[in-house]
């Protein structure tokens, strides 16, 4: 048998067991994206993940892949994004968050944070969003905060 024929073989059959294990992998629900079924989800995964976190007010994204969840007290907001096939949580306090921009009824939180640096929800309406907007605004630093961490 010649080289070229057996390096094709084996070249072959390498991509047909590639093949067969990434066809495996989506039968068994391998690469099946996390999604957030409803608000009371998000507020579980908070409530499981960050001590002491009490979940108040909250709302889902359109299309299940964030949430935000007031806490009780207010003093923290809830934020669950859905990454891969699991969620990303955090409890935001105040100072924690750069910025807020909303287009729409989309909302965008940026932090100064290297490891999650933006996170975006669409809501449902305009109207959600802006009143989410301005609950997230509270948490903001503001100027003078963010001179003090500077110096």
């Amino acid at each position: 048998m010649n080289d070229v024929l057996l390096i094709s073989l084996v070249l072959a059959g390498s991509a047909l067991s590639i093949a067969a294990l990434v066809a495996l992998n989506v039968m068994v629900g391998g690469w099946s994206p996390a999604r957030l079924d409803d608000a009371e989800a998000a507020a579980g995964q908070l409530a499981a993940d960050i001590i002491g976190f009490e979940p108040g007010e909250r709302v889902c994204g359109a299309q299940g892949r964030a949430a935000l969840v007031m806490e009780r007290s207010g003093d923290r907001l809830g934020l669950v994004l859905a990454r891969g096939d699991r969620f990303v949580t955090r409890a935001i306090r105040a100072g924690e968050l750069r910025e807020t921009v909303r287009r729409g009824a989309t909302l965008e939180l940026r932090f100064s944070d290297f490891t999650l640096p933006s996170a975006e929800i669409t809501f449902p309406d305009e109207r959600s969003a802006a009143a989410w907007a301005a609950e997230a605004q509270r948490f903001v630093a503001s100027e003078t905060f963010a001179d003090a961490r500077a110096a």
